[in-house]
């Protein structure tokens, strides 16, 4: 039996060297063999004497058979516990592995109110859309894009204001178009980073110069807080016009939905708004030439008549 006197010999050592010295012989003793030599060595004693066991006697060969085996069994029990007690550790990604990113790129539509044609509204990520998304994913949060405008090329898109209504790789909604007030549909899908073409990321946090604002808008150049363009930015045309409405963004209404479950084509109160206008003012423009003909006749039979 091994007491913990018998190991006293050694001193606390770094677990990682392989030989350990010995403060009675002063030999280096492999780790794995101090416990065998605690037995065997019978300080002091010089190299070239025969060891002696702690009684004092010489050991003869079976004898250190018999002990040499005893260690070892004790050598393999202690490693089998530790590596039971250890858990596996996964392999060290290689440095030409190719870096997996855990982001997620979702990519907008919205859906034209004259032709019903889906046309991209913009791109977002996933870090951006989990953190403003709530209620099980379902919600509003305000999503800026910005885009060249077709019918005049200026830059438009500064924030639109979108109400999600289901969550996962895709989704459908609602926005308030707020360059002329009409309400659209809305959807997003799930797409793979290539497909978003070259730039900087998305959803990259700045910190305004200007007030200090950090601004997590997904490809914002504009601070949301004072307007200020975003360092390294150069001016875009119509710069004002990209600023947020009078009174802020407003809150969107879920979209309406037929029996079928599909969403109803949207409300234009914009559209009707200056429907009605137009025909006010051609109503007056007809009233006004009536009462110009009336005069024009009566002033000719006047004349007529002197």
């Amino acid at each position: 039996m091994l007491l913990s006197s018998d190991l006293s010999l050694f001193p606390m050592a770094d677990p990682a060297a392989e030989e350990v010295q010995c403060r009675a012989c002063g030999h280096m003793i492999p780790q794995a063999n101090i416990q065998l030599h605690a037995l065997r060595c019978n300080a002091p004693h010089t190299p070239s004497e025969p060891p002696q066991a702690a009684h004092g006697s010489p050991m003869d060969a079976d004898e250190e058979d018999e002990v040499l085996q005893q260690v070892l069994d004790m050598s393999r029990r202690e490693h089998e516990a530790t590596a039971a007690a250890t858990p596996p550790q996964a392999a060290a990604p290689s440095a030409d592995a190719p870096k997996q990113s855990r982001r997620k790129y979702y990519r907008f539509e919205r859906q034209d109110l004259d032709t019903g044609e889906w046309v991209p509204l913009g791109d977002t990520t996933s870090r951006y859309l989990s953190r403003k998304l709530r209620d099980e994913g379902v919600g509003d949060f305000l999503h800026e894009i910005r885009h060249v405008d077709a019918t005049d090329g200026m830059v438009r898109g500064f924030g639109y204001q979108i109400s999600l209504l289901s969550s996962g790789s895709s989704g459908e909604g609602t926005q308030d178009n707020r360059y002329n007030g009409e309400r659209e549909n809305v959807r997003w899908r799930e797409v793979d980073r290539d497909l978003l073409g070259d730039g900087p990321d998305l959803c990259e946090p700045w910190q305004c110069t200007s007030c200090k604002y950090t601004n997590d808008f997904p490809g914002g150049t504009t601070c949301v807080m004072c307007l200020s363009m975003k360092p390294g930015c150069r001016p875009v045309p119509l710069a004002r016009a990209t600023a947020p409405p009078p009174g802020g963004f407003t809150v969107v209404l879920p979209p309406v939905r037929g029996p079928s479950g599909r969403i109803q084509p949207p409300t234009r109160p914009g559209r009707q708004q200056r429907q009605q206008q137009q025909q006010q003012q051609q109503e007056r423009q007809r009233q006004q030439g009536q009462e110009a003909r009336q005069q024009q006749q009566q002033q000719q039979q006047q004349q007529q008549q002197q």
